[in-house]
């Protein structure tokens, strides 16, 4: 399970957020108030704040982080150009969906020329479809070899996962390398769920664990 990963981590280290605290001591934000009112509780309270203290990751409003909700693909390129601290190339990437001047376009545009994303053969890069786990997984694996030298290549296949038959044999590499690392981890019953979507404390969470490779 992700939170049980989660768990095991987060004792290895010293957490880089406090979470009996309602203000930041950072030395970008001193004082600063923690604006999200529904982070209270959750199990990856302190990967949001990390995330959020880091500017990799924004709330959906001035107060809500919306730690449950969903990840769009334009979403998850963003975050990782954030973190990759590349500087926009002022492109405008081939798809017909992606506009100049939007709020994802310097991502797309970096991801689309380092090779981390890759449109659908429609055209399209699909900025708004739900990013699922096994587009992730690839995306972390390429980032982790351009951006990180990370040893990617060999045999990655996925580890005996339960519902490996539905991974796509394009995702292989990526789930395997996510799993090995411990970037990415099963749910119940041994299931990798490619198909399924993330979350966005699910994304906080392997930013942190991606900073403590």
């Amino acid at each position: 399970m992700l939170y049980a990963q989660w768990e095991k981590n987060k004792n290895k280290k010293k957490s880089k957020s406090k979470s009996t605290t309602t203000t930041l001591e950072d030395e970008d934000v001193p004082g600063a108030e923690i604006p999200f009112t529904d982070i209270g509780g959750h199990w990856a309270y302190d990967s949001i704040l990390w995330a959020w203290e880091q500017k990799y990751m924004d709330g959906i409003s001035g107060t809500l982080f919306d730690p449950d909700g969903s990840v769009t693909r334009a979403m998850f390129v963003t975050v990782l150009y954030r973190f990759s601290g590349a500087s926009a190339s002022g492109a405008v990437p081939p798809y017909h969906d992606v506009s100049a001047g939007q709020w994802y376009t310097d991502a797309v545009a970096w991801a689309s020329e380092n090779g981390i994303a890759e449109g659908y053969r429609n055209g399209a890069f699909g900025v708004n479809d739900r990013i699922t786990r096994e587009q992730m997984a690839m995306m972390i694996y390429r980032f982790m070899e351009k951006y990180r030298a990370a040893h990617t290549g060999g045999s990655m296949n996925a580890p005996g996962y339960t519902d490996a038959s539905q991974i796509s044999d394009w995702a292989q590499d990526g789930v395997g390398y996510t799993h090995a690392t411990g970037l990415m981890t099963g749910k119940n019953g041994n299931l990798f769920d490619p198909q399924g979507k993330a979350t966005r404390a699910e994304v906080a969470v392997i930013l942190e664990r991606i900073s403590d490779l």
